[in-house]
């Protein structure tokens, strides 16, 4: 049973249940927000309850989808694995803890701890950067089409496409509904992204032949970025059809559309080519 306060002041709300986060895309003066709450469940809430069972089971996930390729053989595997690994997990883990204090209304926790975010976005940039180079470059330099898309997509899409969620996410920071949705949107696609491309290659391409391949290579992506842009259209008409007035989700899924077309367009052309072996001269793995 929904129970609305009547005095909210900066955002949070108290009455009989004490502080809650104030929901700004409801109107709380009348029976008609009730009705309105009745009829179209707010994002904002939902967010605010249910994003760290989001987060948690994306952190669940992940184990699942690199058992075969790290976890199984942790301790064989390289220090850069090591690394990358640790600090995509604690981002995960950080969105976890957070969406927790949030949800049980520790605010000024929840402020603290989420001034690690400043050191840690800048650490999943680089590790992502820094990875693909390593890949690329731990044996012979490799410049075959299925390496130079790679190379692209996370250079010019996943890392960018994540410091542009986190950078608005601390932008509007003060904007506690605004700020909550760009975080949440921190996984779509660097976190998401290589996730269900394990699962896609080690659980269920061996048992289709219909699913995209690339240089002869298995090439989920081609799959998967659909669906994530799936999930953002419909988070995108969720907020439109009950706040009316937030621009995040459209906002990601123009950039995530247009730097994915961008990486189709400019992978296999002399000026990134050349681009990729000057990116692999620099010793930064």
């Amino acid at each position: 049973m929904w129970r609305w306060i009547r005095l909210s002041v900066g955002g949070v709300e108290y009455g009989d249940g004490g502080p809650t986060l104030a929901d700004p895309g409801v109107e709380r003066d009348s029976g008609e927000s009730l009705r309105l709450m009745s009829k179209h469940l707010s994002l904002t809430t939902a967010l605010y309850r249910y994003s760290v069972y989001f987060f948690a089971a994306i952190l669940l996930t992940s184990f699942v989808a690199f058992w075969r390729f790290y976890y199984s053989k942790i301790f064989a595997v390289d220090m850069h694995h090591h690394v990358h690994t640790a600090v995509m997990t604690l981002w995960v883990v950080l969105l976890v803890a957070e969406a927790s204090l949030i949800r049980f209304n520790y605010r000024i926790l929840h402020k603290r701890i989420g001034r690690l975010s400043y050191l840690l976005a800048p650490a999943v940039v680089v590790s992502i950067v820094v990875m693909r180079h390593y890949q690329a470059t731990k044996n012979t330099p490799d410049f075959s089409d299925f390496q130079l898309f790679f190379i692209a997509l996370n250079l010019l899409s996943n890392a960018p496409l994540f410091a542009l969620a986190y950078g608005l996410a601390m932008y509007y920071r003060r904007n506690v509904a605004v700020h909550a949705r760009f975080m949440f949107c921190t996984v779509f696609p660097a976190i998401i992204g290589p996730i269900m491309t394990r699962i896609f290659r080690f659980f269920i391409y061996p048992h289709t032949e219909m699913l995209p391949w690339f240089d002869g290579l298995p090439m989920p992506m081609d799959v998967i970025d659909p669906f994530l842009w799936a999930m953002l259209a419909c988070l995108a008409y969720w907020d439109w059809k009950v706040h009316r007035q937030y621009f995040v989700f459209p906002l990601m899924l123009g950039a995530s559309i247009t730097t994915r077309l961008l990486v189709n367009n400019i992978y296999d052309t002399a000026i990134w080519r050349s681009f990729v072996e000057w990116f692999m001269t620099l010793p930064i793995s």
